[in-house]
């Protein structure tokens, strides 16, 4: 038998080169025989898009509020469907309990709980979390402190078990102690390098003035956490801990009845009455009758900043002002939107920076107006004065039309934020430091739908740029003379402590 001839490689040829043979086959055919023409619509096409129809059915879940058996509130709302929890607990409190030498020991405190709770230290806790995907995280505000925990429905009784021994037997040891010490003296250190936290830590210190215990930020200073050791921590939480005033948030797939039958379980013995309850206290609201938000004018050294930063508060309303919804609809048109007025001018016109923004801040007993902007530095003249001047021009009012896409920008904010577990839980957290209701989000949105663009005219013609305070941070070597140009003063100097310049 023969053998047979060896085998010989075919030639392989690539793909792009048979698309090309295909093509030049192909199409010459197609070309010929002529291909089948798309049918032509008869029906022409819509000049104006269709009108759509205002939805007046829709209305955020209103919350159940039910109590412990320790007396505290529970706003619960039921959300069926996705094995998931999110739990937040409301204390009160928060920054505005710091020792005037330890701005930043309530922050400091309540983020040393997480560090080690009972016979679990950092380590052991970290990993106890994460065995059951569990996340608990607290946030320091100037009036209040805020627990949130997020697990599964399945997971939520181990949840609370492990943060019931965060609150009642958190260990604060000191070797812990000394490493989280040195991580938030770092961030403060690194945030003074930071031109935009600068100018919000000398204004809000500015605005409710060197004395309010609200004039410091939550987060502390470095000269205050250098200050703080183990045994500060320790009797700082003691002070706060099981208060009178806390309040539960639960939002999820838990019945009520069983979210108050684990409350109850896990933390029923927290007292109903303490006589040491903090009451922090709070500054009457800025305006004409709190010499201490008074307009000032104040420029911030930052060497060789390639950008300025712009910042104004004016006297604002506070949460139960019934002006509030109002002037919250203009301060949206004035700047909460990409087509605000702020935005239009300074960033679609003049091209001076790539966004500003307006908000109504608010908090317990005080609220205030922020406008804030970063601008190319060359710009900085020209930016602040046309920044003034739409700030003048927004206390003549706003358009019907404003007036309505700024409740439109509302309500598709309500239904978003409605719309997520978390962030449900998040908004009634807010309302809770604000000391508002459970059917706040409800409440504004029935006030919204009845305020006409005259309502926000007279509301906005109670803001004045000169009770305005106005901070610049930026290179003053640089922008002083065309800051001095734009704005009139007398104008202070500081530098990022918030210090007088030598």
């Amino acid at each position: 038998m023969k053998p047979l001839p060896p085998l010989r490689a075919r030639p392989t040829v690539p793909r792009s080169s048979l698309r090309s043979l295909v093509y030049a086959a192909v199409v010459p055919l197609l070309l010929a025989t002529g291909c089948p023409k798309a049918p032509v619509p008869t029906t022409p096409f819509p000049g104006a898009p269709p009108a759509v129809t205002p939805d007046s059915t829709w209305a955020p879940q209103a919350p159940e509020v039910l109590s412990t058996v320790a007396g505290a509130q529970l706003w619960h709302v039921h959300r069926p469907g996705l094995p998931l929890v999110s739990l937040r607990l409301v204390l009160p409190g928060g920054s505005s309990m710091d020792p005037t030498d330890q701005p930043g020991l309530t922050a400091f405190s309540d983020a040393m709980l997480l560090r080690g709770a009972g016979g679990l230290d950092a380590a052991a806790f970290s990993a106890a979390l994460q065995r059951d995907a569990i996340d608990i995280g607290i946030d320091t505000h100037r009036t209040g402190t805020v627990v949130s925990v997020d697990c599964t429905a399945d997971t939520l009784p181990r949840a609370l078990e492990l943060l019931d021994s965060a609150l009642t037997e958190p260990r604060f040891d000191p070797d812990e102690v000394a490493r989280a010490r040195s991580q938030r003296v770092q961030s403060r250190r690194d945030a003074l390098d930071d031109p935009r936290s600068v100018a919000a830590a000398v204004g809000w210190t500015l605005w409710f003035g060197p004395d309010s215990p609200l004039a410091h930020g939550p987060a502390g200073t470095v000269a205050g956490l250098e200050a703080v050791e183990a045994e500060d921590l320790s009797q700082s939480w003691s002070a706060r801990e099981r208060p009178a005033g806390a309040r539960w948030i639960v939002v999820g797939d838990v019945e009520p009845d069983r979210i108050q039958s684990l409350l109850d379980r896990q933390f029923g013995d927290w007292a109903a009455e303490r006589a040491d309850t903090p009451a922090p206290e709070v500054p009457p609201p800025p305006g004409r009758t709190a010499p201490h938000a008074k307009g000032g004018r104040v420029m911030v050294d930052n060497p060789g900043a390639s950008q300025t930063v712009l910042r104004v508060w004016m006297p604002g309303w506070t949460p139960d002002d019934p002006q509030r919804v109002a002037a919250d609809l203009g301060v949206v048109a004035l700047g909460g939107t990409f087509t605000s007025r702020l935005n239009s001018l300074l960033r679609e016109e003049k091209g001076y920076t790539y966004g500003a923004r307006a908000s109504l801040a608010t908090g317990r007993g005080f609220g205030a107006v922020s406008v804030y902007t970063n601008v190319f530095i060359d710009t900085t003249g020209p930016a602040l004065t046309d920044l003034t001047a739409e700030l003048r021009r927004i206390t003549e009012g706003v358009s019907a039309d404003e007036t309505a896409k700024a409740r439109a920008s509302r309500r598709t904010d309500a239904i978003e934020l409605s719309a997520g577990r978390a962030s449900t839980a998040d908004h009634l957290t807010g309302l809770a430091l604000d000391g508002r209701g459970a059917d706040g989000l409800l409440a504004d949105l029935h006030m919204s739908a009845r305020v006409e663009a005259p309502d926000v005219a007279r509301v906005l013609s109670r803001l004045s740029l000169d009770d305005a305070l106005v901070v610049v941070v930026g290179d003053l070597s640089t922008i002083r003379a065309p800051v001095e140009a734009a704005l009139d003063g007398p104008w202070t100097e500081l530098d990022s402590h918030g210090q007088p310049l030598p």
